[in-house]
C-alpha cells in the first residue's frame, strides 16, 4: 500500500483538496497501518468503500478482509466491530 503511495505531505495534501479521493484514502490507509493506527486505517477503508466501492477493483473491501484475518485472534471484538460496518455498508 505505502511503497506506490507518495509522501504523506502529499497524501495529506490531496486529502484536504479532495476528502473523497479514493487514491489519497488508501494511500492514507497504508500510512495508518504501517504506523500501526489500525482502528484509522479501518475507517479510512471503510470511508473509500463507501466513496468508491469499485476502486481497484473492491480494493477497500479486500483489504478490510485482510486486516480482519490479521486481527481477529488478538483483537476479536474490534474486528467483529469492523466486519459489522463493513456488512452494514454492503447491504
Amino acid at each position: 500500500m505505502v511503497a506506490e503511495a507518495p509522501d504523506i505531505e502529499t497524501v495529506q495534501k490531496n486529502l484536504q483538496a479532495n476528502p473523497d479521493d479514493p487514491e489519497a484514502l488508501y494511500h492514507l490507509a497504508g500510512y495508518l497501518m504501517l504506523h500501526q493506527q489500525v482502528e484509522e486505517a479501518m475507517n479510512c477503508l471503510l470511508k473509500l468503500f463507501t466513496v468508491d466501492r469499485d476502486f481497484r477493483d473492491g480494493i477497500a473491501k479486500t483489504t478490510l478482509l485482510e486486516i480482519f484475518d490479521l486481527l481477529h485472534k488478538e483483537h476479536p471484538q474490534l474486528v467483529n466491530a469492523y466486519r459489522r460496518k463493513l456488512q452494514n455498508l454492503l447491504f
